[in-house]
């Protein structure tokens, strides 16, 4: 894979010795994959955030694990409409909550060369 090692300013500045490394815009598939339960004010930034980064190749899966709240939904059916986003539907089937259930799942629905796991608490800032 295609990237190149820089050293950022405020670790140069600072002595340290952490380096990043910058990859291309373009590069091989990946989905990411958002986890939610009824908390729309989270996932919808986590979503809109996505528009933030430069990278062409991901797609965007929402995992739906037993959302009942009426604004979760209807933002849901909104994202279904979106043409690179699906919303997948994992519930627990009356087992207890399972992180670790849904994600393994999720990936294992996924066609993409990679599977970018994100919570939906988080935010893209930079591209």
């Amino acid at each position: 894979m295609a990237g190149r090692v820089v050293h950022p300013n405020w670790a140069l500045e600072g002595k340290c010795g952490i380096f990043s490394i910058e990859f291309p815009d373009i590069g091989p598939s990946v989905t990411i994959i958002i986890p939610t339960h009824n908390n729309v004010a989270l996932l919808r930034p986590c979503v809109e955030s996505l528009a933030k980064t430069t990278y062409n190749n991901f797609k965007v899966m929402v995992v739906d694990n037993d959302s009942d709240d009426l604004e979760t939904l209807s933002y849901l059916a909104e994202l279904r409409l979106r043409e690179n986003v699906v919303v997948e539907r994992i519930s627990n089937a009356g087992m207890p909550f399972s992180y670790a259930k849904i994600n393994n799942e999720a990936v294992a629905r996924s066609t993409s060369e990679f599977a970018l796991l994100l919570n939906n608490d988080t935010e893209i800032i930079e591209p």
